[in-house]
Order: structure tokens, then C-alpha cells, then sequence
């Protein structure tokens, strides 16, 4: 076994049977990897589903798995502690990988041993239509990343999103599992557990790379697209930004929020831009997520 997949759930009934299909179809040899479903407390059909997959492909090692802590880091974690290869990757549920998506992981990680962790391209599927007021400045809202088409060491400010990570589990052993104080837990909208990984990782010595032919998926459904769904995620983002400073100093706070004062600077100039242009939503929602990022910050 070389990688372990690990598709940490919660109520997503709709979308995991896709994703689970997208790790059946895998051109890596079924002897290369397996496949981990840590059931974070759903109350909808996720175990029947899994029971479903599992049974359906005695070819695949398929763990199936309950975690009762509530929150995606502990999710994610509970897979780290399941799996038995020397690399994981981590599989929103939401989420349909490539074909060859493990095969070239597997392949660059093991030809560049000095590599600690991998990520790549991302791209929103859009179940009904792009809202109108997404611009290219908020893509991140939808976990859309596209850095082009050339293979890159990410620096400092910039890294792998949670649909497309691989981390040597040697690296994870050394830095530590995902912070359970950060992260989505059950329909709160907290985040920044991979920010935080990767900034550990980091600090530790460890090398990651943007490889462009790895490619997902990310399912987007109209719920995420409302103006309650979007303001709760920006507010927790925030939230989550000042929790994880908090454990690293005045310093570190005061730096975030000079960050955030001059990300709101910008957002301002751009929905002047826009407005300019007559696209008024495009500049209201810059101005509508830099404000409940804010709030977010100062009031955690």
C-alpha cells in the first residue's frame, strides 16, 4: 500500500456516492492504495452508502469508520490514525478527483523524496448556475484554485486547499494531526485547520509543492450560494484566523490584523471598480465577506 485516501463525511449523501465512484475508477493499481470513510456522527443514508461501496468493490481496501467527535479536523485526524501507507490524501466528500489523481501523486512523491506534501488544481462544479455576483478575488469561497500550469514550491501565504492535499504521514507524525479547535464542525462555518497544517509544516522544514495535473472536483450546490451560508463561512473564517493566531503571540494577532485592514482597503477600491463597471454585486459581496471576516477576527 502506498496512499491512503481518506474521505472524512458528514450529511453529504448527495454528493458521496460521486466521490467515492471517483476513487473506484483510479488508475493506481487497487494493490497501491486504500480507501478510508470516517463517518463524523450523519444522520442521513452515509452508512448505508459506504456499506454499499464497500461491499460492491471487494477489489479496494475500503476502512469504514465512526468518529463521534463533531468537527472535520477530527474527521480528517481519525483517518490519519486508520491509515498504514506512507502518504495520505484527503477527500472532501463533496468532492470527484481525477482518474489518474492518486497514480500521479504516488509518482512525484515517491520520485521526490524530498517532498513533504502536494496540492493542486481545484475547480467549483456548479450544480445550477454561477451566481453573477462571484468574482475572480472570492473564488476561494467556493474552494476554486487555479495557479496555472507550472509546477511550483508554494511560499509563504499560499497553500494547499482541503479538496486536493497529500501529506507524507511521516511529516504528519512529526508536526501533529489538524487543529481540532479550527475547522468546519457540523454546519458551523469554521476553517483555516490546513492553513494551520501547512504553517507547521513549514516551521518544521517541510516542502510543498503546486502540481498543476493534479485535478478535483468540488461539487457546489445553491445552499452554499445563499447570503446566510456565505455570511456564517466569512464569520467563521475570521473567527477561526484569530484562534490560531491567538496561540502564537501579540505579534502574530497584530500582524493579522494590519493583514486584514489592508485586505478590506483593497476590497473597497475593487467594489469601486466594479460599480464603475455596473456590476454592483460583484463589489457588494467584495465589501459584504471582507466585513463578516472582520467581525469574525475581532470578536473570536
Amino acid at each position: 500500500m502506498k496512499i491512503s485516501a481518506v474521505v472524512a463525511t458528514y450529511n453529504r449523501e448527495r454528493f458521496l456516492p460521486e466521490a467515492l465512484e471517483g476513487l473506484r475508477i483510479q488508475t493506481l493499481s487497487p494493490e497501491c492504495f486504500e480507501v478510508i470513510i470516517v463517518n463524523n456522527n450523519s444522520t442521513d443514508r452515509t452508512k448505508e452508502i459506504s456499506f454499499a461501496f464497500q461491499q460492491n468493490n471487494p477489489q479496494l481496501k475500503i476502512i469504514y469508520c465512526e468518529e463521534y467527535n463533531q468537527g472535520l479536523s477530527f474527521g480528517r485526524n481519525r483517518g490519519i490514525e486508520e491509515s498504514s501507507t506512507p502518504i495520505v490524501t484527503f477527500i472532501d466528500d463533496d468532492a470527484v478527483i481525477e482518474k489518474h489523481f492518486l497514480e500521479k501523486t504516488v509518482s512525484y512523491m515517491e520520485e521526490y523524496h524530498e517532498i513533504d506534501a502536494v496540492g493542486g488544481k481545484i475547480f467549483a462544479k456548479f450544480l445550477n448556475k454561477k451566481p453573477e455576483w462571484l468574482s475572480k478575488y472570492i473564488m476561494a469561497l467556493v474552494g476554486e484554485v487555479d495557479y496555472g500550469d507550472t509546477i511550483f514550491e508554494y511560499e509563504a501565504g499560499r497553500y494547499p486547499f482541503g479538496s486536493n492535499m497529500s501529506i507524507k504521514t511521516a511529516m504528519l507524525n512529526k508536526v501533529g494531526r489538524f487543529n481540532t479547535q479550527l475547522g468546519r464542525i457540523g454546519n458551523k462555518g469554521l476553517g483555516s485547520e490546513e492553513k494551520d497544517m501547512f504553517d507547521k509544516l513549514r516551521l518544521a522544514g517541510g516542502k510543498v509543492m503546486y502540481l498543476p495535473e493534479l485535478i478535483v472536483y468540488h461539487s457546489i450546490d445553491d445552499s452554499r450560494l445563499t447570503k446566510e451560508y456565505v455570511r456564517n463561512q466569512v464569520t467563521g473564517n475570521g473567527a477561526s484566523e484569530r484562534i490560531m493566531t491567538r496561540t502564537r503571540g501579540a505579534i502574530p494577532q497584530f500582524r493579522k490584523f494590519v493583514e486584514y485592514m489592508y485586505k478590506n482597503l483593497g476590497g473597497i477600491v475593487l467594489a469601486i471598480w466594479y460599480s464603475l463597471h455596473g456590476q454592483f454585486s460583484k463589489g457588494y459581496y467584495l465589501l459584504f465577506i471582507r466585513w463578516y471576516a472582520t467581525i469574525g477576527f475581532l470578536k473570536a
